[in-house]
């Protein structure tokens, strides 16, 4: 570990030194929405803070990991966390659809109660 930089022990591994808080990266949206769609809820959580903007960019279509996360009927810990950054009224691409829509057709009603409740 002596020929390390000590900078490069303060960051960890899987930030993206380009990303900022005005990130729109599609390829970023892409691989959240891949974690949250493959991953178990907490490794879908820290792989979340690999974009610093996290909460509203959107995929080539226009959905965003929250769109994705109500459509899977992810965890209570996925959807509130990405509550807290989205926008909830933002419409994806393919249909104009929220992410209450979404996760109204597929029929995952608990989490369409929850986007209702916030």
């Amino acid at each position: 570990m002596d020929d390390v930089k000590e900078e490069e022990v303060l960051v960890p591994y899987w930030v993206d030194m380009d990303c900022t808080v005005q990130c729109s990266s599609s390829q970023h949206a892409s691989q959240l929405i891949t974690a949250i769609t493959k991953a178990t809820s907490w490794q879908a959580i820290l792989f979340l803070s690999r974009c610093h903007n996290f909460g509203l960019v959107s995929d080539e279509i226009g959905r965003t990991a929250l769109h994705v996360a109500a459509s899977c009927g992810s965890s209570l810990s996925v959807l509130k966390l990405l509550v807290k950054y989205s926008n909830l009224s933002a419409q994806d691409d393919e249909s104009g659809w929220t992410a209450l829509h979404r996760a109204l057709f597929y029929g995952q009603l608990s989490v369409a109660r929850f986007l209702v409740a916030v």
